[in-house]
Protein backbone atom coordinates (compact mmCIF):
# COMPACT_ATOMS: atom_id res chain seq x y z
CA UNK A 1 0.00 0.00 0.00
CA UNK A 2 1.54 3.27 -1.16
CA UNK A 3 0.74 6.24 1.30
CA UNK A 4 1.66 9.73 1.89
CA UNK A 5 0.55 9.55 5.41
CA UNK A 6 2.54 6.79 6.97
CA UNK A 7 6.39 6.23 5.29
CA UNK A 8 7.45 2.37 5.95
CA UNK A 9 10.03 2.33 4.62
CA UNK A 10 11.59 5.45 5.68
CA UNK A 11 10.80 4.82 9.67
CA UNK A 12 12.59 1.62 8.93
CA UNK A 13 16.08 3.34 7.20
CA UNK A 14 15.86 6.22 9.71
CA UNK A 15 15.70 3.29 12.43
CA UNK A 16 18.72 1.38 11.19
CA UNK A 17 20.37 4.50 10.70
CA UNK A 18 20.23 5.65 14.59
CA UNK A 19 21.43 1.65 15.28
CA UNK A 20 24.45 1.90 13.02
CA UNK A 21 25.14 5.72 14.66
CA UNK A 22 24.59 4.69 18.06
CA UNK A 23 27.13 1.61 17.49
CA UNK A 24 29.42 3.86 15.65
CA UNK A 25 29.26 6.11 18.83
CA UNK A 26 30.20 3.53 20.86
CA UNK A 27 33.40 2.14 19.00
CA UNK A 28 34.66 5.45 18.22
CA UNK A 29 34.34 6.06 22.51
CA UNK A 30 36.13 2.89 23.20
CA UNK A 31 38.88 4.17 20.46
CA UNK A 32 39.17 7.32 22.04
CA UNK A 33 39.62 6.20 25.98
CA UNK A 34 40.70 2.56 25.21
CA UNK A 35 38.17 1.15 27.14
CA UNK A 36 34.91 -0.94 26.39
CA UNK A 37 34.04 -0.65 30.18
CA UNK A 38 33.92 3.55 30.49
CA UNK A 39 31.33 3.61 33.27
CA UNK A 40 28.56 1.68 35.07
CA UNK A 41 26.09 2.02 31.89
CA UNK A 42 28.67 0.09 29.45
CA UNK A 43 28.68 -2.95 32.30
CA UNK A 44 27.70 -2.24 35.82
CA UNK A 45 29.31 -5.57 36.72
CA UNK A 46 32.80 -5.43 35.41
CA UNK A 47 32.82 -1.64 35.72
CA UNK A 48 32.37 -2.23 39.63
CA UNK A 49 35.09 -4.93 40.21
CA UNK A 50 37.36 -3.02 37.95
CA UNK A 51 36.76 0.10 39.96
CA UNK A 52 37.63 -1.91 43.11
CA UNK A 53 40.37 -3.39 42.39
CA UNK A 54 41.72 -0.13 40.85
CA UNK A 55 41.21 1.62 44.45
CA UNK A 56 43.40 -1.54 45.70
CA UNK A 57 45.84 -0.80 42.97
CA UNK A 58 46.41 2.71 44.31
CA UNK A 59 46.78 0.80 48.19
CA UNK A 60 49.49 -1.25 46.59
CA UNK A 61 51.33 1.74 45.27
CA UNK A 62 51.21 3.37 48.90
CA UNK A 63 52.39 -0.08 50.49
CA UNK A 64 55.31 -0.07 47.59
CA UNK A 65 56.45 3.51 48.66
CA UNK A 66 56.19 2.40 52.63
CA UNK A 67 58.65 -0.98 51.49
CA UNK A 68 60.56 1.43 49.78
CA UNK A 69 61.49 3.75 52.36
CA UNK A 70 61.47 0.65 54.75
CA UNK A 71 64.17 -0.75 52.38
CA UNK A 72 66.54 2.19 52.85
CA UNK A 73 66.42 2.15 56.28
CA UNK A 74 67.14 -1.49 56.71
CA UNK A 75 69.83 -1.17 53.87
CA UNK A 76 71.38 1.49 56.03
CA UNK A 77 71.18 -0.81 58.90
CA UNK A 78 72.46 -3.27 57.49
CA UNK A 79 75.76 -1.68 56.39
CA UNK A 80 76.61 -0.05 59.48
CA UNK A 81 75.72 -3.12 61.14
CA UNK A 82 78.42 -5.35 58.90
CA UNK A 83 80.69 -2.44 59.60
CA UNK A 84 80.70 -2.66 62.61
CA UNK A 85 81.42 -6.72 62.82
CA UNK A 86 83.96 -6.38 60.83
CA UNK A 87 85.68 -3.89 63.28
CA UNK A 88 85.01 -5.93 65.96
CA UNK A 89 86.89 -8.90 63.94
CA UNK A 90 89.70 -6.64 63.76
CA UNK A 91 89.35 -5.22 67.73
CA UNK A 92 89.61 -9.05 68.27
CA UNK A 93 92.79 -9.87 67.07
CA UNK A 94 94.24 -6.32 68.46
CA UNK A 95 92.46 -8.18 71.96
CA UNK A 96 94.41 -11.21 71.14
CA UNK A 97 98.24 -10.11 70.46
CA UNK A 98 97.45 -8.22 73.84
CA UNK A 99 97.72 -10.83 75.70
CA UNK A 100 100.95 -11.24 74.75
CA UNK A 101 103.59 -10.92 77.31
CA UNK A 102 106.94 -8.34 76.22
CA UNK A 103 104.57 -6.74 73.51
CA UNK A 104 103.86 -2.45 73.90
CA UNK A 105 99.78 -2.75 75.41
CA UNK A 106 99.52 0.91 75.07
CA UNK A 107 100.00 0.77 71.69
CA UNK A 108 97.47 -2.10 70.96
CA UNK A 109 94.88 0.03 73.07
CA UNK A 110 95.55 2.71 71.08
CA UNK A 111 94.56 1.24 68.10
CA UNK A 112 91.69 -0.64 70.30
CA UNK A 113 90.53 2.83 71.22
CA UNK A 114 90.12 4.14 67.84
CA UNK A 115 88.39 0.86 66.37
CA UNK A 116 85.87 1.46 69.46
CA UNK A 117 85.34 4.89 68.10
CA UNK A 118 84.66 3.89 64.16
CA UNK A 119 82.01 1.21 65.86
CA UNK A 120 80.69 4.34 68.10
CA UNK A 121 80.04 6.42 64.82
CA UNK A 122 79.02 3.72 62.17
CA UNK A 123 75.82 2.90 64.67
CA UNK A 124 75.39 6.90 65.27
CA UNK A 125 75.09 7.00 61.46
CA UNK A 126 73.41 4.71 60.76
CA UNK A 127 70.39 6.97 60.12
CA UNK A 128 67.86 6.94 57.27
CA UNK A 129 65.43 9.70 57.00
CA UNK A 130 65.94 9.92 60.47
CA UNK A 131 65.32 6.30 61.52
CA UNK A 132 68.11 5.08 62.70
CA UNK A 133 67.56 0.59 63.41
CA UNK A 134 70.74 0.38 65.68
CA UNK A 135 69.41 3.02 68.66
CA UNK A 136 66.69 2.07 70.81
CA UNK A 137 65.27 4.95 73.24
CA UNK A 138 64.00 3.37 77.24
CA UNK A 139 61.91 4.62 79.76
CA UNK A 140 63.23 5.90 82.71
CA UNK A 141 62.37 2.25 84.13
CA UNK A 142 64.74 0.83 81.41
CA UNK A 143 61.87 -0.60 79.24
CA UNK A 144 62.22 0.19 75.31
CA UNK A 145 60.13 3.02 73.85
CA UNK A 146 60.24 2.14 70.18
CA UNK A 147 62.06 -1.27 70.09
CA UNK A 148 59.51 -2.38 67.69
CA UNK A 149 59.19 -1.35 64.43
CA UNK A 150 56.48 -2.02 61.71
CA UNK A 151 56.67 -1.68 58.07
CA UNK A 152 53.01 -1.38 55.82
CA UNK A 153 53.73 -4.45 53.89
CA UNK A 154 50.15 -5.81 52.02
CA UNK A 155 46.37 -4.88 51.84
CA UNK A 156 44.33 -7.80 51.98
CA UNK A 157 40.98 -7.06 51.18
CA UNK A 158 37.76 -9.91 53.28
CA UNK A 159 34.05 -9.07 51.56
CA UNK A 160 34.50 -5.05 52.41
CA UNK A 161 37.22 -4.26 54.36
CA UNK A 162 40.84 -4.00 53.83
CA UNK A 163 43.26 -5.34 56.38
CA UNK A 164 46.36 -3.97 56.11
CA UNK A 165 49.26 -6.28 57.24
CA UNK A 166 53.11 -5.48 58.79
CA UNK A 167 56.95 -6.15 58.64
CA UNK A 168 57.57 -6.45 62.10
CA UNK A 169 60.59 -6.49 64.28
CA UNK A 170 62.72 -5.05 66.97
CA UNK A 171 65.71 -2.20 66.50
CA UNK A 172 68.42 -4.21 67.32
CA UNK A 173 70.59 -1.69 69.63
CA UNK A 174 74.38 -1.35 68.68
CA UNK A 175 75.41 1.69 69.99
CA UNK A 176 78.42 2.15 72.27
CA UNK A 177 77.26 4.46 75.01
CA UNK A 178 78.00 3.74 78.86
CA UNK A 179 77.76 5.39 82.04
CA UNK A 180 80.94 3.01 82.87
CA UNK A 181 84.33 4.08 81.82
CA UNK A 182 87.51 1.78 81.79
CA UNK A 183 88.61 -0.36 85.09
CA UNK A 184 92.53 0.13 85.91
CA UNK A 185 93.42 -2.25 87.78
CA UNK A 186 96.94 -2.90 89.87
CA UNK A 187 96.70 -7.01 90.20
CA UNK A 188 99.67 -6.90 92.58
CA UNK A 189 99.99 -4.06 95.71
CA UNK A 190 101.05 -4.63 99.59
CA UNK A 191 99.20 -3.15 101.80
CA UNK A 192 100.64 0.23 102.43
CA UNK A 193 99.02 1.02 98.62
CA UNK A 194 95.51 1.43 99.14
CA UNK A 195 94.15 2.09 96.06
CA UNK A 196 94.46 -1.26 93.89
CA UNK A 197 91.07 -0.99 91.22
CA UNK A 198 88.83 1.50 90.05
CA UNK A 199 86.71 2.12 87.20
CA UNK A 200 84.40 5.14 86.47
CA UNK A 201 80.71 5.86 86.62
CA UNK A 202 79.58 9.07 84.75
CA UNK A 203 75.95 8.82 87.21
CA UNK A 204 75.88 12.67 87.60
CA UNK A 205 73.19 14.84 89.07
CA UNK A 206 69.41 14.29 88.87
CA UNK A 207 68.19 16.37 86.03
CA UNK A 208 71.82 15.51 84.15
CA UNK A 209 72.71 12.51 83.25
CA UNK A 210 69.55 10.25 85.62
CA UNK A 211 66.22 11.38 86.81
CA UNK A 212 64.91 10.03 89.88
CA UNK A 213 63.74 6.65 89.97
CA UNK A 214 65.34 5.82 86.66
CA UNK A 215 67.67 2.66 86.19
CA UNK A 216 70.51 2.79 85.97
CA UNK A 217 71.01 0.33 83.42
CA UNK A 218 73.83 -1.56 85.07
CA UNK A 219 73.98 -5.58 84.78
CA UNK A 220 76.78 -7.66 87.21
CA UNK A 221 79.62 -6.43 88.31
CA UNK A 222 82.35 -9.16 88.71
CA UNK A 223 86.03 -9.33 90.31
CA UNK A 224 88.04 -11.51 91.86
CA UNK A 225 90.65 -10.43 94.80
CA UNK A 226 92.85 -12.19 97.90
CA UNK A 227 91.95 -11.94 101.37
CA UNK A 228 94.62 -11.63 104.22
CA UNK A 229 96.83 -14.28 105.59
CA UNK A 230 95.02 -15.08 109.02
CA UNK A 231 97.04 -16.31 111.39
CA UNK A 232 94.86 -17.79 114.29
CA UNK A 233 95.91 -17.23 118.43
CA UNK A 234 93.08 -18.66 119.87
CA UNK A 235 93.55 -22.71 119.56
CA UNK A 236 94.71 -23.22 123.15
CA UNK A 237 94.95 -26.92 122.48
CA UNK A 238 97.65 -26.66 119.73
CA UNK A 239 99.58 -24.65 117.53
CA UNK A 240 98.51 -21.30 115.61
CA UNK A 241 96.58 -22.38 112.72
CA UNK A 242 97.57 -20.04 109.58
CA UNK A 243 95.36 -19.26 106.82
CA UNK A 244 97.11 -18.42 103.53
CA UNK A 245 95.38 -15.96 101.21
CA UNK A 246 92.00 -16.86 99.59
CA UNK A 247 91.41 -16.05 96.09
CA UNK A 248 87.56 -14.85 96.03
CA UNK A 249 85.40 -14.43 92.81
CA UNK A 250 82.49 -11.92 93.38
CA UNK A 251 79.78 -11.35 91.23
CA UNK A 252 76.93 -8.77 92.30
CA UNK A 253 73.38 -8.17 90.55
CA UNK A 254 73.32 -3.99 90.14
CA UNK A 255 70.18 -4.53 87.36
CA UNK A 256 67.43 -3.18 90.00
CA UNK A 257 69.64 -0.16 91.05
CA UNK A 258 68.10 3.02 90.29
CA UNK A 259 68.72 6.44 90.50
CA UNK A 260 68.40 7.92 93.80
CA UNK A 261 67.94 11.80 94.94
CA UNK A 262 71.53 12.71 94.08
CA UNK A 263 74.60 11.26 92.63
CA UNK A 264 76.34 10.68 95.97
CA UNK A 265 73.07 8.66 97.39
CA UNK A 266 72.68 6.41 94.10
CA UNK A 267 76.44 5.79 94.32
CA UNK A 268 76.25 4.80 97.97
CA UNK A 269 73.73 2.32 96.90
CA UNK A 270 76.31 0.61 95.01
CA UNK A 271 79.16 0.49 97.05
CA UNK A 272 76.94 -0.80 100.17
CA UNK A 273 75.54 -3.45 97.66
CA UNK A 274 78.95 -4.45 96.42
CA UNK A 275 80.76 -4.32 99.80
CA UNK A 276 78.18 -6.56 101.62
CA UNK A 277 79.41 -9.08 98.48
CA UNK A 278 82.77 -8.86 99.68
CA UNK A 279 81.98 -9.23 103.36
CA UNK A 280 80.16 -12.23 102.54
CA UNK A 281 82.27 -13.86 100.19
CA UNK A 282 85.28 -13.22 102.74
CA UNK A 283 83.63 -14.00 105.44
CA UNK A 284 82.39 -17.50 103.95
CA UNK A 285 85.91 -18.56 101.91
CA UNK A 286 87.78 -18.09 105.37
CA UNK A 287 85.19 -19.59 107.75
CA UNK A 288 85.28 -22.82 105.41
CA UNK A 289 88.70 -22.77 106.01
CA UNK A 290 89.00 -22.37 109.90
CA UNK A 291 86.26 -25.06 110.11
CA UNK A 292 88.37 -27.48 107.90
CA UNK A 293 91.38 -26.51 109.96
CA UNK A 294 90.11 -26.41 114.05
CA UNK A 295 88.57 -29.05 115.39
CA UNK A 296 87.81 -28.11 118.63
CA UNK A 297 84.66 -26.28 118.76
CA UNK A 298 85.26 -24.30 121.37
CA UNK A 299 88.42 -23.07 119.53
CA UNK A 300 86.56 -22.74 116.48
CA UNK A 301 83.91 -20.42 118.03
CA UNK A 302 86.61 -18.43 119.45
CA UNK A 303 88.60 -18.16 116.05
CA UNK A 304 85.64 -17.33 114.04
CA UNK A 305 84.94 -14.25 116.19
CA UNK A 306 88.25 -13.17 117.02
CA UNK A 307 88.50 -13.45 113.31
CA UNK A 308 86.09 -12.80 111.73
CA UNK A 309 83.44 -10.89 114.17
CA UNK A 310 79.76 -11.67 113.43
CA UNK A 311 78.62 -12.36 110.10
CA UNK A 312 77.55 -9.53 107.57
CA UNK A 313 74.02 -8.40 107.07
CA UNK A 314 71.90 -7.02 104.09
CA UNK A 315 70.35 -4.11 106.14
CA UNK A 316 69.88 -3.58 109.58
CA UNK A 317 66.06 -4.83 109.23
CA UNK A 318 67.80 -8.31 108.03
CA UNK A 319 65.55 -8.02 104.46
CA UNK A 320 66.94 -9.81 101.36
CA UNK A 321 69.11 -8.93 98.68
CA UNK A 322 66.56 -7.76 96.08
CA UNK A 323 64.88 -5.73 98.72
CA UNK A 324 68.05 -3.88 99.59
CA UNK A 325 68.57 -2.77 95.60
CA UNK A 326 65.26 -1.65 95.45
CA UNK A 327 64.34 0.44 98.94
CA UNK A 328 64.31 4.33 98.38
CA UNK A 329 65.57 6.85 101.07
CA UNK A 330 64.37 7.04 103.69
CA UNK A 331 63.94 3.50 104.17
CA UNK A 332 67.01 2.25 103.16
CA UNK A 333 69.41 1.14 105.54
CA UNK A 334 72.87 0.01 104.86
CA UNK A 335 74.15 -3.44 105.39
CA UNK A 336 75.76 -4.44 108.85
CA UNK A 337 79.41 -5.47 108.24
CA UNK A 338 81.63 -6.20 111.06
CA UNK A 339 84.94 -4.55 110.76
CA UNK A 340 87.08 -7.49 111.02
CA UNK A 341 85.53 -8.95 108.05
CA UNK A 342 85.97 -5.81 106.23
CA UNK A 343 89.58 -5.34 107.08
CA UNK A 344 90.61 -9.02 105.37
CA UNK A 345 89.34 -7.88 101.76
CA UNK A 346 89.33 -4.70 99.54
CA UNK A 347 86.26 -2.14 100.73
CA UNK A 348 84.41 0.18 97.87
CA UNK A 349 83.83 3.79 97.85
CA UNK A 350 82.97 6.33 95.70
CA UNK A 351 86.24 8.97 94.90
CA UNK A 352 84.84 12.81 96.63
CA UNK A 353 87.75 14.65 95.18
CA UNK A 354 89.67 13.79 98.19
CA UNK A 355 93.01 12.05 98.80
CA UNK A 356 92.07 8.49 98.91
CA UNK A 357 95.78 6.79 98.67
CA UNK A 358 97.91 6.61 101.94
CA UNK A 359 101.10 6.50 99.95
CA UNK A 360 102.82 9.53 98.84
CA UNK A 361 103.88 10.61 94.90
CA UNK A 362 102.83 7.84 92.63
CA UNK A 363 101.10 6.08 95.53
CA UNK A 364 98.64 9.14 96.37
CA UNK A 365 95.97 8.39 94.37
CA UNK A 366 92.75 11.56 94.26
CA UNK A 367 89.13 9.99 94.39
CA UNK A 368 87.93 11.51 91.32
CA UNK A 369 84.36 12.28 91.82
CA UNK A 370 82.12 9.19 90.39
CA UNK A 371 84.76 7.39 90.12
CA UNK A 372 84.55 3.82 92.04
CA UNK A 373 87.49 2.71 94.00
CA UNK A 374 88.13 -0.71 96.08
CA UNK A 375 90.74 -0.38 98.86
CA UNK A 376 92.84 -1.95 100.87
CA UNK A 377 90.79 -2.81 104.49
CA UNK A 378 92.84 -1.37 107.67
CA UNK A 379 94.20 -3.55 110.21
CA UNK A 380 95.81 -6.56 108.31
CA UNK A 381 97.33 -9.00 111.06
CA UNK A 382 100.16 -9.56 108.69
CA UNK A 383 101.09 -6.22 107.07
CA UNK A 384 104.97 -6.96 106.46
CA UNK A 385 104.17 -9.80 104.24
CA UNK A 386 100.75 -9.20 102.58
CA UNK A 387 99.99 -8.47 99.02
CA UNK A 388 96.88 -8.14 97.55
CA UNK A 389 95.50 -9.09 93.90
CA UNK A 390 92.16 -7.77 92.23
CA UNK A 391 91.52 -8.77 88.72
CA UNK A 392 88.93 -9.08 86.08
CA UNK A 393 87.00 -6.21 87.49
CA UNK A 394 84.16 -5.91 85.06
CA UNK A 395 80.52 -3.17 85.48
CA UNK A 396 78.47 -5.82 83.13
CA UNK A 397 75.15 -3.26 81.10
CA UNK A 398 71.54 -4.02 79.85
CA UNK A 399 70.29 -2.34 76.72
CA UNK A 400 69.07 1.14 78.50
CA UNK A 401 69.31 4.88 78.67
CA UNK A 402 72.46 4.51 79.72
CA UNK A 403 74.11 2.11 77.59
CA UNK A 404 73.84 0.81 74.34
CA UNK A 405 73.95 -2.66 73.00
CA UNK A 406 77.83 -2.78 72.65
CA UNK A 407 78.39 -0.33 76.05
CA UNK A 408 80.83 -3.12 77.01
CA UNK A 409 83.27 -1.93 74.60
CA UNK A 410 84.29 1.06 76.69
CA UNK A 411 85.75 -0.81 79.46
CA UNK A 412 87.98 -2.75 76.50
CA UNK A 413 91.59 -2.40 78.32
CA UNK A 414 94.77 -4.29 77.05
CA UNK A 415 96.73 -2.67 79.61
CA UNK A 416 94.90 -3.12 82.59
CA UNK A 417 92.37 -6.08 82.31
CA UNK A 418 93.48 -8.12 79.29
CA UNK A 419 92.05 -11.43 80.04
CA UNK A 420 88.60 -9.88 81.19
CA UNK A 421 88.58 -7.99 77.53
CA UNK A 422 89.46 -11.00 75.91
CA UNK A 423 86.64 -12.49 77.23
CA UNK A 424 84.04 -9.74 77.03
CA UNK A 425 85.01 -8.90 73.12
CA UNK A 426 84.29 -12.62 72.25
CA UNK A 427 80.51 -12.21 73.93
CA UNK A 428 80.49 -8.53 72.20
CA UNK A 429 81.27 -9.65 68.72
CA UNK A 430 78.61 -13.19 69.04
CA UNK A 431 76.32 -10.48 70.67
CA UNK A 432 76.86 -8.10 67.35
CA UNK A 433 76.75 -11.03 64.54
CA UNK A 434 73.27 -11.78 66.34
CA UNK A 435 72.10 -8.48 65.93
CA UNK A 436 73.42 -7.75 62.18
CA UNK A 437 71.61 -11.37 61.60
CA UNK A 438 68.76 -9.74 62.48
CA UNK A 439 68.89 -6.77 60.49
CA UNK A 440 69.80 -8.79 57.24
CA UNK A 441 67.03 -11.08 57.76
CA UNK A 442 64.81 -7.87 57.67
CA UNK A 443 66.79 -6.48 54.74
CA UNK A 444 65.99 -9.44 52.80
CA UNK A 445 62.69 -10.33 53.50
CA UNK A 446 61.54 -6.57 52.47
CA UNK A 447 63.51 -6.56 49.38
CA UNK A 448 61.40 -9.99 48.41
CA UNK A 449 58.02 -8.52 49.53
CA UNK A 450 58.86 -5.45 47.58
CA UNK A 451 59.22 -7.60 44.78
CA UNK A 452 56.01 -9.36 45.05
CA UNK A 453 53.82 -6.28 45.47
CA UNK A 454 55.18 -5.12 42.27
CA UNK A 455 54.22 -8.84 40.40
CA UNK A 456 50.86 -8.52 42.39
CA UNK A 457 50.57 -4.64 41.34
CA UNK A 458 51.25 -6.03 37.34
CA UNK A 459 48.72 -9.31 37.96
CA UNK A 460 46.11 -6.89 39.46
CA UNK A 461 46.31 -4.27 36.66
CA UNK A 462 46.11 -6.98 33.94
CA UNK A 463 43.13 -8.69 35.75
CA UNK A 464 41.58 -4.77 35.08
CA UNK A 465 42.82 -4.93 31.45
CA UNK A 466 41.03 -8.22 30.80
CA UNK A 467 37.60 -6.83 32.27
CA UNK A 468 37.63 -3.14 30.96
CA UNK A 469 40.32 -2.43 28.18
CA UNK A 470 39.41 -2.30 24.77
CA UNK A 471 40.24 -4.72 21.70
CA UNK A 472 41.93 -2.23 19.89
CA UNK A 473 42.07 -4.78 16.87
CA UNK A 474 38.91 -5.73 16.90
CA UNK A 475 37.40 -1.86 17.12
CA UNK A 476 39.38 -0.80 14.14
CA UNK A 477 37.70 -3.71 12.04
CA UNK A 478 34.06 -2.75 13.50
CA UNK A 479 35.02 1.09 13.10
CA UNK A 480 35.38 0.39 8.69
CA UNK A 481 32.24 -2.05 9.07
CA UNK A 482 30.12 0.49 10.68
CA UNK A 483 31.04 3.72 8.95
CA UNK A 484 30.42 1.21 5.43
CA UNK A 485 26.73 0.40 7.49
CA UNK A 486 26.14 4.10 8.32
CA UNK A 487 26.20 5.35 4.34
CA UNK A 488 24.40 2.66 3.41
CA UNK A 489 21.61 3.41 6.02
CA UNK A 490 21.78 7.37 4.43
CA UNK A 491 21.58 5.97 1.49
CA UNK A 492 18.35 4.14 2.25
CA UNK A 493 16.72 6.56 4.32
CA UNK A 494 17.46 8.98 0.77
CA UNK A 495 15.53 6.49 -1.63
CA UNK A 496 13.00 6.16 1.31
CA UNK A 497 12.24 9.72 1.49
CA UNK A 498 11.54 9.93 -1.88
CA UNK A 499 8.26 7.57 -2.26
CA UNK A 500 6.13 10.32 -1.78
CA UNK A 501 7.50 11.75 -4.78
CA UNK A 502 6.84 8.54 -6.59
CA UNK A 503 3.02 8.64 -5.15
CA UNK A 504 2.97 12.85 -6.57
CA UNK A 505 3.32 11.31 -9.99
CA UNK A 506 0.43 9.07 -10.16
CA UNK A 507 -1.21 12.38 -10.21
CA UNK A 508 -0.25 14.01 -12.80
Amino acid sequence: MASIMTNTSAMTALQTLRRVTGDLETTQDRISTGLKVNNAKDNAAYWSIATTMKADVAGFKAVKESLELGSGTTNTASVASKNIVENLQTLKARVIAGQTNGVDKSLIQNDVDQLVKLIKGAAADASFNGDNLLRVSYSNDGTAKDKDVSILASLSRSDSTVDPSYIEFQRQDMRVESIVGKATIEQQINSVKDVKASVGFNVGEAGETFIDGQNLGLGEVSFSFTTEKVITTTNVNGPNVEIAPTNVSVKVDLSNIVFDTDRANTEKRIADRINYAIADAVYKAIDAKLTASITDATDLAAAKTAILGVAPVENDAGQTDTVLASQTTPAYAAATIDAKTTALGPTVSFGDGTNVGTGTGADATVGKVGTMYMTVGAGYTDTASFTSQVSNLWVTSKESDAFGGLADLTQIDVVNNSSKSLEVINSLLDKAIAKSTVIGSIESRVSVQNDFVSKLTDAMNKGIGALVDADMNEESSRLQALQVQQQLAIQALSIANQGPQNILSLFR
